[in-house]
């Protein structure tokens, strides 16, 4: 379950997940953003595309409270670790070529998901 606001120049994507190791399937953006950890326990496996070829990291553990820098174009996969995970993707607003633009306008929020 997610949830997408503006606020102000930025936008939030709250995801929640109920089960221990039910996960957001791999994917990327063409936008760096800061995942918040509201509650329980994630880990992040994170993907580069290296000479063509996806290059999986060690999987990273954050706890409620603490934060993760996801860069443009990394492929990240966020599992629970803990029952009703919960957080937050937030990031500078974007169109839809990626570039950051201070005032939302109607129609760029299909580029955040």
């Amino acid at each position: 379950m997610s949830s997408f606001q503006i606020v102000g120049p930025i936008g939030i994507h709250r995801h929640h997940l109920a089960a221990i190791c039910e996960e957001s399937h791999g994917h990327t953006h063409n936008y760096d953003h800061t995942t918040i950890v509201l509650a329980g326990r994630i880990c992040i496996t994170r993907e580069n595309l290296i000479d063509g070829v996806w290059v999986a990291s060690l999987p990273e553990e954050y706890d409620r409270g603490e934060a993760a820098y996801v860069p443009a174009n990394e492929k990240h996969t966020i599992k629970a670790l803990e029952p009703n995970a919960e957080w937050l993707c937030v990031f500078s607003h974007r169109d839809f070529d990626g570039l950051r633009t201070q005032r939302y306008t109607h129609g760029n929020v299909a580029a955040y998901h």
